[in-house]
């Protein structure tokens, strides 16, 4: 089981722990290619994310996430998954949660 331990940061706003916020919309959600993580991460939370900034995210912190490719024609989508836990101040929790079901 891999652990993300943020416990006492209080900057989970800068993009420098965006892939913490892509494990915890994948703890959630579930398997998900990049567009759909895109497609969460801009929902819930402020500022902007592209699908090419998360496959690169996810490239660079490949011990914390496991990356399946399939092959569906012409295209080539990678699905991302985590296993894990996530350790996170118990009120960005909250305030993550809410935000993912209002």
């Amino acid at each position: 089981m891999k652990i993300i331990n943020i416990e006492n940061r209080n900057h989970l706003n800068s993009k420098k722990y965006d892939y913490v916020k892509f494990a915890f919309i994948l703890v959630h959600f579930g398997e998900l290619s990049a567009n759909q993580i895109n497609y969460h991460y801009n929902r819930l939370f402020r500022g902007h994310c592209n699908s090419t900034r998360v496959g690169m995210i996810m490239k660079n912190h490949k011990n914390l996430f496991t990356i399946k490719e399939t092959y569906s024609d012409y295209r080539q989508p990678k699905i991302y998954s985590f296993n894990g836990k996530i350790i996170i101040p118990s009120s960005t929790h909250r305030n993550w949660s809410k935000k993912i079901n209002p």
